[in-house]
């Protein structure tokens, strides 16, 4: 195993037909699925909203559920900052939104 590490230099690699047939694969899933448009328009707005919720339970740890506000560790930042990615990550998507609405839309309830 050691010398395969320290060999310097590939050891196993695809064939040069697989290679091409590799990077044809990814490049039609890089232009036709990973970076088209509607998901692009979708991540973008996903993004702003995993930030606006972040935002909020760091400018309002209080809000935090339970389980996710011990008072000793929302004091520090950084610990807070820790726990609210931490929660925010525990959500599925459709709960990341449906939080998002509730907490800003002003209609909701």
């Amino acid at each position: 195993m050691e010398a395969v590490r320290n060999a310097g230099h590939t050891i196993v690699t695809f064939s040069p037909s697989m290679l091409d047939a590799l990077n044809e694969l990814r490049s039609f899933l890089f232009n036709k699925l990973y970076r088209h448009h509607a998901i692009m328009r979708r991540r973008t707005k996903m993004t702003k909203i995993v930030r606006d919720l972040f935002d909020f339970f760091d400018a309002n740890p209080e809000t935090l559920p339970p389980d996710w506000s011990n008072p000793d560790m929302l004091d520090d930042p950084h610990v807070r900052a820790g726990l609210i990615t931490d929660y925010i990550a525990d959500m599925t998507d459709r709960f990341v939104i449906k939080e998002h609405a509730r907490l800003f839309d002003l209609y909701a309830v």
